[in-house]
């Protein structure tokens, strides 16, 4: 789910991908190329705890289509992402 004017970034492009990154929408998508170094530099950020993703809520698998429809109505939750488990 992305928000009204939010961007989409693809490393895995095709055609069609990159058709719709030139056409105008409620999002932007982006093409862009997997540098191992910056995805190494990503990966060591994360384990030193520099690079931190606020989570608002975990839910397992089984209620995920609640959540993701309140998230999708009501915005909700907010602060943070919503994880999904696989219970």
């Amino acid at each position: 789910m992305l928000k009204p004017g939010g961007r989409i970034i693809d490393i895995n492009p095709t055609p069609a991908k990159f058709v719709r990154s030139a056409l105008p929408g409620p999002y932007q998508v982006l093409i862009g190329k997997a540098v191992v170094k910056d995805l190494d530099a990503v990966a060591q950020a994360a384990g030193k705890g520099i690079l931190r993703l606020p989570i608002a809520d975990t839910v397992p698998l089984s209620k995920a289509i609640a959540a993701l429809t309140e998230l999708e109505r009501n915005r909700i939750p907010k602060g943070g992402k919503l994880i999904i488990t696989t219970e």
